[in-house]
């Protein structure tokens, strides 16, 4: 007996033994992830991004059909085990950067609970209150910052007794940014000390995310998605949404030029039409991240953001992230989550997980 236990812990550390289940219901798709614990880092265990057939709200009205559908992707896709680590859908929570003094013989805590006491509707009570200090190395008589996390608390009790009816495990309950922090520090070999920016662009949101160091310092939600752009292109050359849908998987966005113009090699007519419409709503979103460029530079003692990197659905579109470098004098790139990640080639890249990513990594990477 014990050289076939020998056996199979030989066999079982080989393997990796799966972390839990990094779950994200998004707007439009259910987002799952899976990593491995291996000797020598992180493998794919499981991923999966599927699209809801009958809407968000009707999967999560139900703990049998939620459960019916995690038990056949987890038959489907090789998930393992019932723990996830998950995260509120963005409607239900609030997160804002908050500063404040702490007089002397008080704490954080207790200034933030005061704060938030007197700019929440009704009792703090019926709230769940989370927070993040953003400054860490602030001295005596020094402003402070944190990042909090907001939720009312039927929101919270509902969510967590919907997944475990469904059979769940929730080991904890997180909010995007926190997923997105452990994520870049775990996954980027030559992240350093640098000042690095995560625009997560989604259906209907997007969220900019700011790390300096292993440090998250700022993280804003601002009115730009899929959704929004769709809806100019159909208004502006009167086509149907699933006709605007075609076009951008078909052609995406072109490449542009230094100065902010397209690169004419090998751009069309419709191509250069698609994104003239559309410029304006990036221009908007430009704008609104040279707002968190400049609040970087007053956090960190002048220091700039080195790189941006793109999650979400619009960092999907062919050619995101030459716009974006066309119009910001910062590099842009498309992130792959799995980037690095042994079996993580064997998937193409979809930018649309990192989140889910993110959370599956809890208890596996020693950020906690």
């Amino acid at each position: 007996m014990l050289t076939n236990a020998g056996a199979w812990l030989s066999a079982r550390a080989v393997a990796g033994y799966p972390g839990p289940i990094g779950l994200e219901f998004g707007l439009y798709r259910l987002r799952m992830v899976q990593l491995l614990k291996q000797p020598d880092g992180l493998s794919l265990g499981a991923c999966a991004s599927i699209p809801y057939t009958g809407g968000r709200e009707q999967l999560l009205a139900s703990s049998r059909r939620l459960a019916d559908l995690l038990r056949q992707l987890c038959k489907t896709y090789g998930f393992r085990g019932r723990d996830v680590v998950t995260c509120l859908q963005p409607n239900v929570v609030r997160t804002l950067l908050v500063r404040y003094a702490v007089p002397a013989g008080q704490t954080d805590a207790g200034v933030i609970v005061q704060r938030m006491s007197e700019r929440v509707e009704g009792e703090l009570a019926d709230y769940v209150l989370d927070y993040m200090p953003v400054r860490s190395d602030v001295s005596e008589g020094q402003e402070h910052s944190a990042l909090i996390a907001l939720a009312r608390r039927e929101d919270v009790v509902v969510y967590l007794e919907l997944l475990r009816k469904a059979g769940l495990n929730v080991l904890a309950l997180e909010i995007g940014p926190v997923a997105i922090r452990r994520l870049i520090t775990s996954a980027l070999d030559n992240y350093a000390e640098d000042n690095l920016m995560v625009i997560t662009m989604g259906q209907t949101q997007t969220y900019m995310t700011v790390l300096s160091g292993r440090r998250l310092i700022f993280d804003r939600e601002v009115e730009f998605g899929e959704r929004s752009l769709v809806e100019r292109l159909c208004e502006e050359l009167e086509l149907a949404e699933s006709a605007a849908h075609q076009l951008l998987d078909a052609r995406g966005l072109r490449a542009l030029g230094v100065a902010g113009s397209f690169d004419e090699t090998g751009s069309d007519e419709v191509t250069t039409t698609v994104f003239e419409v559309l410029k304006p709503l990036f221009m908007e979103l430009v704008g609104d991240i040279n707002k968190a460029l400049i609040y970087t530079a007053s956090e960190t003692r002048g220091k700039t953001v080195q790189q941006v990197y793109l999650t979400g659905a619009v960092a999907c579109w062919k050619g995101i992230a030459d716009i974006l470098n066309g119009l910001l004098d910062i590099p842009v790139s498309v992130l792959d989550p799995m980037a690095g990640m042994q079996g993580g080639n064997e998937h193409d890249p979809d930018p649309r997980v990192g989140v889910a990513t993110g959370l599956a990594m809890r208890g596996l990477v020693g950020d906690e």
